[in-house]
Parts: C-alpha cells; sequence; structure tokens
C-alpha cells in the first residue's frame, strides 16, 4: 500500500460502501475500523456482507472524504469477511481522487435566521434567506431585501451576508459568514427576490468539518435510494 493509500484510508474515517448488486451499485455507511499490514478493515451492513461472503474474488468501492483536499474514491478487492458478517478486509487495487476541494453540493430548502447584508462600508441591511443548496465552501440562496427609507438595495457581488443556519439533524445552529459572488436579477416583478451564490468568510474548522459530514450524509443517503 502506498503512503497516499494510507494516508487516505485512516482508522475511524468515515466512508461510503459501493458494493455491486444486479440492481446496480448500491451504497452504504461505514467506517474504517482497523489496519493490519496492507488490509483495511471496515464496518459493513450484514446483508452486504453475506453477498459478498459469497462472490467470487469481490471488488467493492470506497468513497472517503478529506476536509480541504478531496473526495478519493478506493478501488479493493475484499480478502475476508467477517463470520459475523459485520466487517470487512480490503486489499486496496488504485486510488482516484474523484474532485478537487471534495464538497459536494446538495440541495437544503432552509429558511436562515437572523440574516443581514453588510456592505462594503459596514452598512447593514435586514435579509430574507432561503438556502437552496449548501456545500463546505459555501451556498446558493434565495435572497429578499427590506425596505430602508422606501429605497429597494439591491444585494450585489461582493456583499457579505451573516445568518444562522439550523441543519436538519443537527441540535445546534451554525453561525456564519458568506460573500455574494454570483447575484442574479430579480425573479419577481413584484418582490425584490435575488439568486445569489455565496463563499463562505472566516469558517472555522469544526464548523467545516461539520458541513462535510453533512453534505457527505445526504449525498450517501441519495446514492442509495439511486436519487444520484
Amino acid at each position: 500500500m502506498s503512503a497516499v493509500e494510507r494516508g487516505i484510508l485512516l482508522a475511524s474515517q468515515e466512508c461510503a460502501l459501493g458494493v455491486s448488486q444486479p440492481s446496480g451499485l448500491l451504497w452504504y455507511r461505514s467506517r474504517v475500523l482497523a489496519r493490519e499490514g496492507d488490509l483495511v478493515w471496515v464496518e459493513c451492513a450484514p446483508a452486504a456482507a453475506r453477498e459478498l461472503a459469497r462472490a467470487r474474488a469481490p471488488e467493492v468501492l470506497v468513497d472517503t472524504w478529506h476536509a480541504a483536499d478531496a473526495l478519493y474514491r478506493v478501488r479493493a478487492r475484499v480478502a475476508s469477511v467477517e463470520p459475523a458478517y459485520t466487517r470487512l478486509a480490503l486489499r486496496v487495487l488504485d486510488v482516484a481522487r474523484i474532485q478537487r476541494r471534495a464538497y459536494f453540493r446538495v440541495p437544503l430548502m432552509r429558511k436562515a435566521e437572523d440574516a443581514s447584508l453588510v456592505d462594503a462600508g459596514g452598512a447593514t441591511w435586514s435579509l430574507k434567506l432561503l438556502v437552496r443548496d449548501l456545500s463546505a465552501e459555501g451556498i446558493g440562496a434565495l435572497t429578499a431585501m427590506a425596505l430602508r427609507d422606501d429605497y429597494e438595495r439591491a444585494p450585489v457581488v461582493g456583499d457579505e451576508i451573516q445568518f444562522t443556519l439550523r441543519l436538519p439533524g443537527r441540535p445546534e445552529p451554525i453561525h456564519l459568514r458568506a460573500r455574494l459572488v454570483r447575484v442574479s436579477g430579480a425573479l419577481r416583478s413584484t418582490a425584490a427576490i435575488y439568486e445569489v451564490g455565496a463563499d463562505f468568510v472566516a469558517l472555522a474548522p469544526p464548523t467545516r468539518e461539520e458541513l462535510i459530514h453533512y453534505a457527505l450524509t445526504v449525498q450517501y443517503e441519495y446514492a442509495r435510494r439511486g436519487l444520484l
């Protein structure tokens, strides 16, 4: 196993296990459990493990994330299936980098809380923000600007937005800052609704990890349901 491969499949690393089935490739949530020489032990759903135990020299795919780097896809041959059908020993065949910077964008459709826009001069404007998609790099959203002194202030590239977001299944809200990198014109003639894209600013490493984990969970769930 090369140094690159050893650095990718680390103990406790979350991953997704792709297993070939007659209906196509099915993905299961998994985790690297241990390393023994050139073997990598990973968790496996019992149903998938039983199928692999019956197959002849089966191969699987392992997708795993590395923050601020890439999503890696590992092709591996199953060397052993634990009798309890909950663990697999894999021998890595090759590794491919799937996407630079590692962060898939996933749909969200979530209303942000306490949203505001800050322009280059430091003026603050109240903002309604509907987050439509999310990655660990930024968001796509719809915005509605509030009126001030009967003047409608349109968002422009370079403005900063500040908001709080509650992710599904996460108990604590996340406080975020992002800079607008894309602004489309008002979508309705009767309301100041704009389509925007924004990149996160000064994102703390724990928050980045949480966003990666959320995107990973959604992506694997979509893959499991055959929606990708």
